[in-house]
């Protein structure tokens, strides 16, 4: 059975708050990351960001889809209004004078 050594990654942690050997010390520190991370859980998080891309761009193509069917909407409705003789004035509509 062989040992196999991995290298140790440092990563750099945010200011604050952190635990340490003597209790709690305040500071940016070091934290010591040796990769152990196992190549299924990337995997298994890879698969899962997919997934999460794959529900939002649906959720935008349907996000879309709704729009222009209001903007549809909009269109038949602003013209049955100025056909009504109103007209919009910042934004809200009013009928037209006389």
């Amino acid at each position: 059975m062989e040992n196999h050594q991995r290298t140790p990654i440092l990563l750099q942690v945010g200011a604050g708050w952190r635990p340490g050997p003597d209790g709690l010390f305040r500071g940016r520190g070091v934290r010591l990351f040796d990769g152990s991370l196992a190549t299924e859980d990337r995997a298994e998080r890879e698969n899962k960001r997919k997934e999460r891309q794959a529900d939002r761009e649906e959720s935008e193509a349907e996000e879309r889809a709704v729009a222009e069917w209001f903007d549809d909407v909009q269109a038949v409705a602003d013209a049955a209004m100025a056909e009504a003789g109103f007209h919009k004035h910042r934004g809200r509509w009013r009928r037209k004078r006389k």
